[in-house]
């Protein structure tokens, strides 16, 4: 679908989403101008390119992590690997196709995007999807142009200095709220990067990018963070100049790599629910995030169980499903963690009739 269509020189959204992009265009009197900003949101030759990537990633992001073996005496040596193959096709609605996938297609630079979801149908058909043209990008690709959630930077502090403003203790209050832990397992490790800028003496700079470090450290620690969560690292000046953007210290949880969107919605696809933690949501309407923290959505507080929690304690998930902001692929990153593989488990069990299947994770 594309994002935009010119109707008698009238620019209409095809999305609800994309309503702001139609009124910004109209406003828009230069010709050349005019057709160039339309063009962003037609999808032109791109399609087919399109359809065969997040085939790809999809495939590449849901395939082959762990494998399955029956738990019962003599039966030890039976092994099931997970292959997951997915055929999209452009165009045309086949009898027993689970998904019709609506693509709009938007601006490269993420001016304007439309919101990725899946609404059930029954059966195991008449479901869909939508996505947009940027949900097609790897987690590589979104990570590179920083739109991880999982990457969060504090500063920048005062030359020479590693003392917190309260300007840095107010973003890493909102860092403690949104990366909580969930149930003390270690899922959600964070690594800690002290940087500095270039100028000056270099030894000097290496210990000042540590002592902030540290102190980013000790502030997590004084809110509740457990040490054994936190990993401290020196990047002293390394990449740097002499700008104040590099007096900072990097957050990063887990491995920081973005989401695959594409890949994500197609977790809902295999009846996974949302593992993240909506820490962000004023749920009274003040103006106020309840917890402090900046995720919004469907998700639910750190700890409540996720909707596939008995499925996956089923296939031998000790700490089960429960929501919690780490690098996993249902939550706010790229990895399928065993839970993931809660449903494709129930399905051995239930197409083989042996309900002893474990995953191996």
């Amino acid at each position: 679908m594309d994002g935009l269509t010119d109707q008698s020189g009238s620019f209409v959204a095809n999305h609800s989403d994309l309503d702001q992009a139609a009124v910004d265009g109209n406003l828009i009197t230069d010709p050349t101008a005019r057709a160039a900003f339309l063009a962003d949101f037609q999808w032109g030759q791109d399609t087919s390119a399109w359809v065969t990537k997040v085939q790809d990633n999809v495939e590449r992001t849901w395939s082959n992590h762990f494998s399955f073996w029956v738990d019962k005496p003599d039966w030890e040596c039976v092994i099931a690997s997970v292959l997951v193959d997915i055929d999209i096709v452009e165009g045309v609605s086949r009898p027993n196709d689970h998904v019709l996938i609506e693509a709009y297609k938007c601006p490269d630079d993420g001016s304007y995007d439309v919101g990725a979801e899946v609404s059930s149908g029954s059966g195991g058909t008449g479901n869909s999807m939508t996505l947009s043209s940027r949900d097609g990008m790897n987690s590589d690709e979104r990570t590179k142009e920083g739109a991880s959630l999982l990457q969060r930077e504090v500063g920048p502090f005062g030359i020479g200095s590693a003392r917190l403003s309260a300007d840095h203790k107010s973003s890493l209050d909102a860092f403690v709220a949104d990366f909580l832990d969930a149930n003390s397992d270690g899922s959600n490790p964070i690594t800690l990067i002290g940087r500095a800028s270039s100028d000056g003496d270099a030894s000097r700079n290496e210990r000042l990018a540590r002592q902030r470090a540290e102190a980013v450290s000790s502030y997590l620690g004084a809110k509740g963070v457990a040490q054994t969560r936190v990993t401290v690292e020196l990047g002293g000046t390394q990449g740097a100049d002499t700008s104040e953007a590099w007096r900072r210290v990097d957050l990063v949880v887990g491995d920081g790599r973005a989401q695959d969107v594409a890949s994500h919605e197609f977790g809902h696809m295999l009846g996974l629910t949302d593992h993240y933690d909506d820490a962000g949501t004023d749920a009274d309407g003040d103006g106020v995030a309840d917890r402090g923290g900046t995720i919004t959505g469907t998700g639910a507080p750190a700890g409540t169980l996720a909707g596939h929690d008995s499925l996956a304690k089923q296939i031998g998930v000790s700490g089960g499903a429960v929501h919690e902001n780490n690098d996993n692929i249902m939550s706010l990153g790229c990895n399928v963690a065993p839970a993931n593989y809660a449903t494709i488990g129930w399905a051995l069990q239930t197409i083989t009739g042996v309900p002893e299947w474990k995953i191996n994770g």
